[in-house]
């Protein structure tokens, strides 16, 4: 497979060139409650930090905030780029595994002074709180040491007029887009869709898109599609160097790229009976994953109980006794015991991110806050309230991962080839009392593909 050309990689270049960036807003040509889609212009190379523009309305002002630590993305269900009939890239259930990535792949400073700005979040620093000398939320607007709020400033409003608007990059929304640009000029027409995710006036849907002051406060939450936007920033390099990327998409094998792409697998856990308090007891689950075929460089778990008043649907919830994990690639274990400790499944989840967790212990699991025997926790962080809402986050940022790649540098086979033997995902839950409701288990496993131009048509490979 030949090299992709440098002005397709995200890196310095090694020769000096000249590039001329024209920046464009590009309305929708479709936009409702439901999708939004983009015909994207067929010249140049499409920079990988191209940003969406988005922005909701609520029903009254003040009393609505994006779920803290997921902010704007909450907006977003799922994500596709179409290219000449084939879908190049996509991501589901978007706003659940970019939240579990951000936890880890960027520090709190960064969170809370950089992507906070940008994309509506809150609540990602924490210190001591002055009153009872727990874990608060440090950027909060606090009007004493136990009451505070969200900054206006990330709050959305009424109206199309005065609601923010916020920013989402296309690296963030598509693995396949993180180390690659796109070459617009040499591709069919290529199409960006966005499918909105849903909330109407509800309880049950409270927190989907925005979550209510008191945790009560409910009203359909609309896509402010005047609004909605994208910035695009199209590079164009001397006739030389395009001419470069032109002859390998005319050559025998094309223009030849690994991208990465997302496969999501849902698990239903069901209920069990509720054990007695003090007690717990065991709830195995083992789920196959149809990743048959596939190089798979990493596998992401979320997995969700209930929505919290602060963080919406997007949490990822650990039992107070914790549970084991383990997966079987090709009739093994990938590990010879499962992992069984907050610890062990915080390390794996780190391999599998490429950063260790950015975010207090506490936030990730139950470890400090609950006796082994499963008994009602001691909560780490403070009574302090934000819009009326109390901020014990224990244990509800408890992602994990495997990482199976076997090669740092990305080429193909970098990851772990699954044979036709389904791969198997196990989980055994510990559940202690009040644990014992239904689950979704968000499996998302990043698998390689081959992404081929040759001749003005597009390939991908399963």
């Amino acid at each position: 497979m030949a090299s992709l050309p440098e002005v397709l990689r995200v890196q310095p270049l090694q020769s000096v060139e000249q590039m001329e960036v024209r920046s464009t807003t590009l309305r929708p040509i479709t936009c409702d409650q439901k999708h939004a889609v983009w015909a994207l212009e067929r010249e140049g190379i499409l920079d990988q930090g191209s940003q969406l523009v988005l922005a909701v309305t609520v029903p009254s002002n003040g009393d609505f905030f994006f779920p803290i630590q997921t902010g704007v993305r909450s907006m977003i269900k799922n994500a596709r780029i179409d290219v000449g009939g084939v879908t190049l890239t996509s991501t589901s259930d978007f706003a659940h595994i970019s939240t579990a990535r951000r936890l880890f792949q960027m520090t709190p400073q960064d969170r809370a002074l950089k992507d906070s700005i940008a994309t509506g979040c809150s609540g990602d620093r924490f210190a001591e709180n002055n009153t009872d000398h727990l874990l608060g939320l440090r950027d909060m607007v606090y009007s004493d040491g136990s009451t505070s709020a969200v900054p206006a400033a990330l709050k959305p409003t009424t109206s199309d007029t005065t609601t923010p608007l916020f920013t989402l990059k296309l690296s963030d929304l598509f693995p396949a887009l993180r180390n690659r640009q796109l070459p617009l000029a040499y591709l069919p027409q290529a199409y960006l869709r966005l499918e909105w995710n849903q909330q109407p006036n509800t309880t049950t849907a409270l927190g989907t898109i925005c979550c209510g002051v008191d945790g009560t406060t409910k009203g359909a939450v609309d896509i402010s599609t005047v609004n909605i936007s994208f910035q695009s920033d199209i590079l164009f390099y001397s006739s030389k160097v395009m001419a470069e990327v032109a002859r390998q998409v005319a050559s025998e094998n094309g223009l030849q790229s690994v991208i990465e792409d997302e496969i999501l697998t849902l698990c239903a856990v069901p209920a069990v009976a509720d054990p007695t308090a003090g007690t717990h007891a065991p709830n195995p689950i083992t789920k196959d994953l149809a990743l048959s075929g596939r190089t798979v460089r990493s596998i992401v778990v979320c997995d969700n109980q209930s929505s919290h008043p602060l963080l919406g649907p997007y949490s990822s919830q650990a039992n107070r006794v914790g549970e084991t994990l383990n997966i079987v690639v090709n009739d093994s274990h990938l590990y010879s015991k499962p992992l069984d400790s907050p610890s062990k499944i915080a390390r794996e989840a780190g391999f599998a991110m490429g950063h260790p967790p950015q975010m207090p212990n506490a936030l990730y699991s139950m470890d400090t806050a609950s006796p082994k025997s499963g008994a009602a926790i001691v909560s780490n962080f403070s009574a302090a309230t934000v819009e009326g809402l109390a901020t014990a986050l224990d244990g509800q940022q408890h992602i994990a991962g495997f990482d199976l790649t076997k090669d740092p540098v990305n080429h193909m086979y970098a990851g772990t080839t699954f044979g036709s033997k389904p791969a198997r995902f196990e989980k055994t839950y510990n559940v202690s009392n009040g644990e014992h409701l239904a689950r979704t288990c968000r499996v998302y496993a990043n698998v390689e593909r081959l992404f081929t131009i040759k001749g003005g048509v597009v390939e991908m490979s399963q």
